[in-house]
């Protein structure tokens, strides 16, 4: 008989507490915003942002020698022969004020050229894959290149002449 008292009371126990918890749970849902499938967007993209640049000047350095070589890349333009390398570069695209959403929707918050990107196209003979990321003018050493030998940086900009 004490048995079956103790079993009832730690049952009745039980529901008190789970249905506590589950008022608590009721209310902090209830509290709680109601996550959104697409998240807000923190900036309006200014479209074209980019369109005022005509070329960037890209520094290549050598990783073992500290060797620098600036070329001059047309945005949108052929592909630049880095010299005495394998290799040769491209730039596919330019955003003067680049972010990124968590998305991973990459835009231009303005005009300005408060954070300026390019991404970059690195092709290598003998390969079938080029290389392609983002360097920043701000950032040099984020992204460097796709090999160990050498690294690349946005350093200067070019207007388009009206």
């Amino acid at each position: 008989m004490k048995q079956k008292l103790i079993f009832v009371l730690m049952g009745v126990m039980l529901l008190v507490i789970l249905a506590g918890c589950s008022t608590k749970t009721e209310e902090n849902k209830a509290a709680a915003p109601i996550p959104s499938k697409e998240a807000p967007q923190e900036f309006t993209d200014v479209p074209n942002a980019g369109d005022d640049w005509e070329s960037l000047k890209i520094q290549v350095v050598e990783i073992s020698s500290k060797k620098i070589t600036d070329y001059t890349v047309k945005i949108n333009g052929d592909y630049v022969n880095i010299a005495k390398t394998n290799l040769k570069i491209k730039i596919e695209q330019f955003i003067p004020d680049f972010y990124m959403s968590g998305q991973k929707r990459i835009g231009s918050k303005s005009k300005e050229l408060n954070n300026p990107a390019a991404l970059i196209v690195v092709a290598e003979e003998g390969k079938v894959e080029p290389f392609r990321g983002w360097i920043f003018s701000k950032y040099p050493d984020i992204h460097k290149g796709p090999s160990d030998k050498y690294s690349f940086r946005l350093v200067d900009l070019n207007k388009k002449k009206n």
